[in-house]
């Protein structure tokens, strides 16, 4: 296993065994104030999510990727935790799994991802970021998950083990 294949399972790794999100709005990629009560053990315990009501229109692509980069972009703030923030990222493809209403999780999608972490080593398991190329290729599955809080249902964004 050449050195940046290994760098990219120890991510996919780590990733797969931490609850990671953002927060949303049904029309842009603005961080809401609220937060919800639950956390995640990756960086700052920052979890996405998102009103029901706010995204019932749109399709499950479009619930991933909302979700996906508002946490993106909470990890672009001075409010995320040193060690995951980004100076950039781009979400480079998602792709559906599956769709269950009946069960969790509702959406499940393999979501391949870029990002320029702002520092080395960091969380993301990036030992070494190269001057002449700092993206960082990621494929992680998600799961989305509803979850009631007293404001209404939300759906949250957490990583979900590879297939394959």
């Amino acid at each position: 296993m050449n050195r940046l294949n290994y760098l990219r399972f120890l991510v996919v790794t780590f990733l797969t065994f931490s609850l990671i999100g953002c927060a949303s709005t049904a029309d842009s990629t603005t961080i809401p104030i609220k937060e919800l009560s639950r956390k995640n053990t990756f960086g700052d315990g920052y979890v996405a999510h998102v009103l029901i009501e706010d995204v019932k229109q749109k399709d499950p692509k479009e619930i991933v990727n909302i979700l996906l980069a508002q946490w993106l972009e909470h990890c672009k703030t001075e409010n995320a935790y040193t060690e995951v923030q980004l100076k950039d990222y781009r979400i480079d493809e998602i792709t559906i799994i599956s769709v269950n209403e009946n069960s969790a999780p509702y959406i499940k999608a393999q979501v391949l991802f870029s990002i320029v972490p702002v520092q080395s080593p960091n969380e993301w398991g990036a030992a070494v970021i190269s001057i002449d190329d700092p993206w960082l290729n990621l494929g992680v599955d998600f799961g989305v998950f509803s979850y009631e809080e007293r404001q209404g249902p939300y759906y949250w964004l957490e990583t979900m083990p590879n297939h394959g």
